[in-house]
């Protein structure tokens, strides 16, 4: 009984007006693959409130908790207080990118706790010093953070974007200024609603949602259902275990994380 309220309660949380696009059901399972997939990450939590020992990782499952925690479970808010103290005392060196991503839930913490976004702006402080000495996969990490942070977006070369896959590479045309034209975010938006959501990698998977989301809301939603799209796609992926599995256990988790963060999305 108590399961069945925590997947109702999960439900009306992340349910928004967008969202009831999709069916009922399909919200339903949705949020149901939420639950299974947060129980997974925190069966798999560390004692020292890591997963996997890895800042990078713990991060990511992290904010995965946070997002889709937005009822007050209990155990869940033990597993994130747990992994920022982990967080706080593992911080990546200071020329490691994933910093950023270690900002990431300092930032959603930050909300409750002013100092945790003096933190995340120290993370992002010292990777702003060498703008230019990051790979490709990198930058929607690096400027997605900032952004969040308020802080100064990073100048990355055109040719450091090009680089990235498309789906990425949308999701960031919406930050870069100067903007690309409506004409050419449109051109970028239907060459993703192309991809096979199946076999799409899981990150590209993220990055694409946040894309297409950012368009209905900077113009207006096509209707073309790309919320199902994906989550269809995501449900029929995951594992009994809740997870999305692969072929090392930290992949694994990094892919249940970053999949609990597409399918947020996809009910928004």
């Amino acid at each position: 009984m108590r399961r069945r309220l925590l997947i109702l309660s999960l439900f009306a949380a992340i349910l928004t007006t967008s969202a009831r696009q999709l069916s009922p059901s399909l919200q339903l399972e949705g949020a149901l693959s939420i639950y299974r997939a947060t129980t997974f990450l925190l069966e798999n939590q560390r004692q020292n409130g890591s997963w996997q020992d890895s800042p990078e990782l713990t991060a990511l499952a992290t904010n995965a908790l946070q997002v889709s925690a937005k009822l007050d479970e209990p155990k869940i808010a033990a597993a994130i207080a747990v992994a920022i103290a982990f967080l706080k005392s593992n911080v990546p060196q200071e020329n490691d990118w994933q910093r950023a991503i270690v900002a990431r839930p300092f930032l959603i913490e930050a909300k409750r706790d002013l100092p945790h976004k003096r933190f995340a702006e120290k993370l992002l402080e010292t990777l702003a010093k060498n703008p230019n000495n990051f790979p490709p996969e990198a930058l929607p990490w690096i400027i997605d953070a900032s952004l969040q942070a308020n802080f100064t977006t990073f100048a990355f070369p055109q040719d450091q974007l090009d680089k990235l896959p498309g789906p990425i590479r949308f999701s960031i045309e919406f930050t870069i200024r100067p903007a690309p034209t409506k004409d050419q975010l449109q051109n970028a938006r239907n060459a993703t609603r192309l991809l096979n959501w199946s076999t799409t990698p899981l990150e590209q998977t993220y990055w694409a949602g946040r894309a297409l989301h950012a368009w209905d809301v900077a113009f207006a939603p096509a209707n073309d259902h790309w919320q199902a799209d994906i989550l269809n796609a995501l449900l029929m992926r995951q594992a009994g275990s809740g997870a999305w599995n692969a072929e090392t256990q930290y992949e694994t988790a990094k892919n249940t994380a970053i999949a609990i963060l597409t399918e947020i999305i996809c009910l928004q």
